[in-house]
């Protein structure tokens, strides 16, 4: 089961129930629009991950387009990052072919970034090599 649109840490620990057997938590905008917070979901990223403390997979869909997008949120926690749109355009556009194109372009991006960053492989990918207010990078 897949518990989705998450954004609090709240909603995200009561999904993590042992009433539920859960294997992953999408984090997602969809919806969105009657959600009253304002908080981009790349945002909410890493209060899901603490709250469910590695007891399921974490996901995060949020309009990923490059593979920057895709590096910040495996280093902010998520175990998956979901594409919805791009591989929809190179479906659209050149059918399976399309799709394969799209794949290999958004793979062809992260591991240009991973490379930029120092490192191989994307389980060493963490909070670490994000810039962050109080990093002074």
């Amino acid at each position: 089961m897949v518990a989705g649109r998450l954004f609090l840490f709240a909603e995200a620990r009561n999904a993590v129930s042992p009433a539920i057997v859960r294997s992953r938590v999408i984090v997602s905008s969809h919806g969105g629009r009657a959600e009253a917070s304002g908080r981009s979901t790349i945002a909410c990223l890493p209060e899901v991950v603490e709250a469910v403390q590695g007891r399921m997979a974490v996901l995060i869909d949020s309009s990923f387009r490059h593979g920057a997008d895709f590096f910040t949120a495996l280093a902010l926690g998520a175990d998956a990052v979901c594409i919805g749109r791009p591989y929809l355009w190179g479906l659209a556009s050149f059918g399976q072919a399309g799709v394969e194109a799209v794949l290999t372009m958004l793979r062809a991006e992260l591991e240009i970034v991973m490379r930029q960053a120092g490192t191989l492989r994307i389980d060493a990918i963490d909070r670490s090599y994000l810039a962050t207010p109080d990093s002074g990078r």
